[in-house]
């Protein structure tokens, strides 16, 4: 018998058992890959639909608070000062500002962390606001910010 290329070595085939094993290890790691950034993507999105609806209910709570006692400014630093207070883990503030944009009540360092231009527009006096926005900070930091209109 005689070789048409005595110098090259044939290619042996994978076998059916090989094949399937690659396949069956290929097609497991890219099932866990996606399941795994689908639960990401669902984890991620609930928790700023969350960190939303905490920031509505906090302006749900200014309102109340501005409607019951207008001109009691001592509750309305107690709820921005001390709820925001830095022992918290999750870090929240708040501003009050009044006709022509004076502000009334603030958290400490708000000017420098959130000052008033990033905010987005308001929602309306008589509505929730339903989503908040996400910015970034002069420093660097990450903001959800949420804003509306109250009775002052």
């Amino acid at each position: 018998m005689i070789e048409d290329n005595p110098g090259r070595r044939t290619r042996k085939a994978w076998s059916i058992k090989r094949r399937l094993t690659i396949l069956y290890m290929v097609s497991a790691f890219g099932i866990l890959f996606l399941s795994s950034v689908f639960l990401y993507w669902v984890l991620a999105s609930r928790l700023e639909k969350e960190d939303g609806q905490f920031l509505a209910a906090k302006i749900s709570l200014l309102r109340e608070i501005l409607e019951e006692e207008p001109n009691n400014r001592d509750v309305l630093k107690e709820e921005i000062e001390w709820e925001t207070a830095p022992f918290r883990l999750a870090k929240y503030y708040a501003r009050i500002l009044g006709p022509g944009g004076k502000v009334i009540i603030e958290t400490a360092e708000m000017q420098r962390v959130a000052p008033v231009g990033i905010f987005p527009n308001p929602a309306g006096l008589s509505e929730i606001p339903a989503r908040a926005v996400r910015r970034k900070s002069k420093n660097g930091h990450n903001l959800l910010l949420m804003s509306a209109l109250a009775n002052v």
